[in-house]
This record gives C-alpha cells, structure tokens and sequence, in this order.
C-alpha cells in the first residue's frame, strides 16, 4: 500500500512539474501536437513544453501560463511552446514561435522579474517585452505587430524598433521592420474588461471570439493595405525605369549612328593600322601559347633535374656497394690465408703423422705421442673446412653485390638518357617561346608606330 501511494505521490508530482499552464475558453477545433500525436484540445486542458497549438478557421483559444502570462490565438493560427520555465527567479525563461495567425499577449510576472527573458517569434521577427501587452499577425504578406500597452522590441534582419503603446510596424519577409506608426484608434481594437460580475463563461468567450476575430479582420486589412502601397511604389519604380530605358535606347541609337558614320570616313591608313593591331593581337596569343609551352618546357627541366638527382643518387648507391664488395673481398682473402695457413697445418701435421706411424711400425715412437699428433691433424683439417666455407659464403654475397650494383648502373644510364631528352626538349620549348615575344613585341611596336602617325 505504501509503495502504490508513493508512485501516485511522483507521477501526480511530475504531472504537475510538466505542467506549464492550461487552457481556459477553447472555442471551435483547436488542436494540441505532443510527441507526434494531436489531442483534441479543451477547457482545463493543461499544457507542456514543446507543445505546438493550432486553431481552424473557426478557432479560437485562450490559454493562462503559471506565471499568468495570457495569450490569446485567433482563427488558423499556429502557436508552439518552445521553452517554458517559470520558479519566481530572474532564471525563468519563455520561448513562444507563432508560424502563422494571429495572437495577443498579456505578460505576468515575468514582465517584472525577468523580462529580457521573454522571447516571442514570428516569421520574420523576434519579439522582446518590457512588461506589456501586444498583438500581432503573421503570413505570407509579412508580419503586422501592435502594442496596446507599455512598449515593446522588435527585431528583424540586424535591426531593432521599439514600438511604444498605441503604435506599431511591419516587418516584410526577409526585411527590417519600419518605422513604428501610429495605430488608428477601433473600438473592437480595445481590450474587453472582464470582470467577477460577468454572468457567465460562455458571455466572456463570445466576447473575446468577437474581439479577436475583429482584431484578426483589422490587422489583415493593414497587411493588405500596406501591400498594395507596396505594389503602388514598385509601379512607380517601374515606370521611371521605362521613361529612363527609352531616353538611354534614343541615346544608344544616336551613338550607332555616329559610329556608322565614323567608320564611313575611316581611312584606309587607320584600316591598315586596324590590320596590323589584330595581327598584334594575333602574335600575343600565339605568344601566350608558346610561354605556355615554355612552362611546360621548365616542368619538364625540372622533371630532367629530378632524373639527374635519382641518376647520383644511383652512382652513390653504386660506389657504395663497390666499397662493400672490396670489404668483402678483403675478408675473403684473410679467410684465405686462414684457409692457406690452416691447410700448411694440416699437410705437416699429416706429414708428423705418416713419419709417426712409420716410427711405430718401427718400434721407435710411443703411442701416446701418436695419437696427440692424430687429434691435431683432425682439428686442423676442421678448421680448414670451416675456412673454406666462409670464403664462399663471401664470394657468393659479393657477386650479389656486384648484380645489385650492375642493375643501379643501368637505373643511372637510363635516367640519364631521360634527363638529356628532357634538356632537348626544354631548350626547343625556349627558343619558340622567344621567337613567339620577339614576334609579340613586333606586332606591338607596329601597332604604336600606327596609333602615333594616326
């Protein structure tokens, strides 16, 4: 039991912490989007963070904030709680966006503890507040924002206007709001007072339907209005731009006029000095060919150069494996004399044995001293195997040697058979390249030699 009354006691707590206000008079479809799924809104209904509200063409809502911010909608509005966190601190925060429609706001607390907190957006403008009440319209001809009380800061495209009580001022899509204005005074623009002595909800809500939907006819008429004076200037524009684009046509056709004739009394000199100048142009391309050929005749100088580094770096390679080869061969002729040496060993050691078994077969040598002489031509003979075989293991390693070294040559040879390629062809890229600015420079000093005597 006491399990059941704690997990009532946090979920009804976490209800509650998620709560940010309710609605208070629903009129007409009015629909509320959470997590992906729309809920039919209603009278009490309470509302939460991230919430997008959207009314039809008949809706209508009223909706009161924990911290008794009101904001009203209007018909075909889309309204969407961004942010919303009130705990009486200057840390609480709120974050509206109306997409589209009309709407109207009273600030509560708030305005007096936190006001530069307060954001409301529209399609193209950001709402700040200064304690206040204001109202607005958002669509595709633009943003129409009044404020009936205090004053308020609008911002759009870098820049701000602060609209003071009984002003207002549109903001185009994509542009900076105007100037703020003056609002013409309505009555169906003045807010309803509702009081306790009202008779009853429904008396209150058909009273600010009516106010909100005069509100809502108003503020698009202005739009309208403001759109159509828009409209009435780009014509002006236009028109100007017309008078302008025939005075510079009569203008343009004069000036053909005169070049015809111009080209009329031209003589044949100024022809002649016309030739030349396209021959002059001619030879600057044919120029600009040949310096771009003579940039390729420098990538393939460089490329030589580069052929020239790898053929050293070759003949370096090269020169030092001879000196490892003559190393090698150095080693392999002291293992020869060790191998010689060793051999001289073991013939006199052989020789010391044949003359001791003779000696014994003549009774004249102990055996003791024939065996000593036996173990010693053994190991001399052993030592002479293992000489052996360290010199061909160097000759071996040596003739490799010799094979990497003849194989590098070749590297070298070929390289530098490229590098001179290379050379050739850089130097025929040159001597083109300054035969095509000689011929450049000509043409140009023909080209001056005629505009001068011209």
């Amino acid at each position: 039991m006491l399990i059941r009354y704690l997990f009532s006691f946090i979920l009804l707590s976490t209800m509650l912490l998620a709560n940010v206000g309710n609605f208070t008079i629903v009129n007409g479809d009015v629909n509320v989007l959470r997590n992906h799924k729309s809920i039919k809104a209603f009278s009490m209904f309470k509302l939460e963070s991230k919430d997008i509200i959207s009314t039809s063409k008949n809706g209508f809502a009223k909706i009161v904030f924990s911290d008794k911010t009101t904001i009203t909608l209007g018909k075909n509005t889309n309204f969407k709680v961004q942010d919303y966190l009130f705990d009486d601190t200057k840390e609480s925060k709120m974050n509206f966006k109306v997409s589209s429609g009309f709407f109207k706001v009273v600030t509560g607390k708030i305005g007096k503890i936190a006001k530069k907190r307060f954001k409301l957006k529209t399609r193209n403008a950001t709402i700040g507040i200064r304690g206040t009440i204001f109202e607005g319209t958002t669509n595709d001809n633009g943003d129409f924002i009044k404020c009936d009380k205090g004053a308020i800061n609008v911002c759009a495209s870098g820049e701000c206007k602060v609209v003071k009580e009984g002003k207002y001022t549109v903001v185009g899509n994509g542009k900076s709001p105007i100037a703020p204005k003056e609002s013409k005074k309505d009555n169906s623009n003045k807010e309803k007072n509702i009081t306790d002595n009202d008779k009853n909800i429904d008396k209150e809500s058909d009273q600010e339907i009516d106010s909100t939907n005069k509100q809502t006819n108003t503020t698009d008429e202005m739009l309208k209005t403001i759109k159509l004076q828009k409209y009435l200037d780009l014509l002006l524009v236009a028109q100007g731009a017309v008078v302008e684009a025939v005075k510079a046509a009569n203008e343009a056709n004069e000036a053909f006029n005169r070049i015809i004739e111009a080209k009329n009394n031209v003589s044949a000199y100024e022809i002649s000095a016309y030739e030349s100048a396209q021959l002059a142009a001619d030879s600057a391309a044919q120029a600009a060919s040949s310096a771009q050929r003579e940039a390729a005749a420098a990538a393939q100088a460089a490329s030589s150069e580069l052929a020239a580094q790898n053929a050293q770096s070759a003949a370096d390679d090269i020169h030092e494996m001879t000196t490892e080869v003559t190393k090698i061969k150095n080693l392999a002729s002291d293992q020869i004399e060790v191998v010689n040496e060793q051999t001289g060993i073991s013939i006199e050691k052989s020789e010391n044995l044949h003359a001791v078994t003779q000696k014994m077969e003549e009774g004249d040598f102990s055996q003791n001293n024939g065996e000593l002489l036996s173990e010693e031509a053994v190991i001399a003979k052993d030592k002479t195997l293992v000489a052996s075989q360290s010199v061909l293991d160097y000759k071996n390693e040596a003739v490799t040697i010799e094979n990497n070294a003849f194989s590098k040559l070749q590297e070298v040879n070929s390289a530098q058979k490229n590098a001179k390629e290379h050379a050739k062809a850089a130097e025929k890229a040159a001597d083109a390249a300054e035969k095509a600015k000689a011929a450049a420079a000509a043409a140009a000093a023909v080209v001056t030699e005629a505009e001068e005597e011209g």
